[in-house]
């Protein structure tokens, strides 16, 4: 298993899901942490959890502004609010495995040995 490209996909979920969900992967398919981490929803009235994507009206907000909000709407204002940081990110995450390739192999070939070391070489590499 790589862990470059590992990092790279999760950094790229990442960038999605707080773009159209205002909330990091974690807390996306977990949930909130105002009740404790595993509430069914995302704490907060822009955040938007997994379940709640299927539950939208269950859960959405009661204040002004998110009243009479339906998903679409929300996930469009969180686009809106969020798409040029979710878009230096996703760049970010796609250059950043080409950049690290390009360095001397010296810094990679030693964490790799440090892996063998340890003996988990043979299953992760960087």
């Amino acid at each position: 298993m790589k862990l470059i490209p590992l990092a790279s996909g999760y950094v790229s979920f990442d960038a999605i899901t707080r773009t159209m969900f205002n909330v990091d992967p974690i807390k996306f398919f977990m949930g909130g942490t105002s009740s404790g981490l595993g509430a069914p929803y995302a704490s907060g009235i822009r955040n938007i959890s997994f379940n709640e994507l299927f539950n939208f009206d269950k859960y959405k907000g009661t204040t002004d502004y998110a009243k009479g909000q339906n998903l679409g709407g929300q996930i469009w204002d969180n686009v809106k609010d969020n798409w040029v940081m979710g878009g230096l990110q996703l760049m970010a995450a796609g250059a950043a495995p080409k950049i690290l390739n390009k360095l001397p192999g010296r810094p990679v070939q030693k964490m790799n040995r440090l892996l063998d070391q340890v003996g988990i070489g043979s299953i992760v590499k960087l």
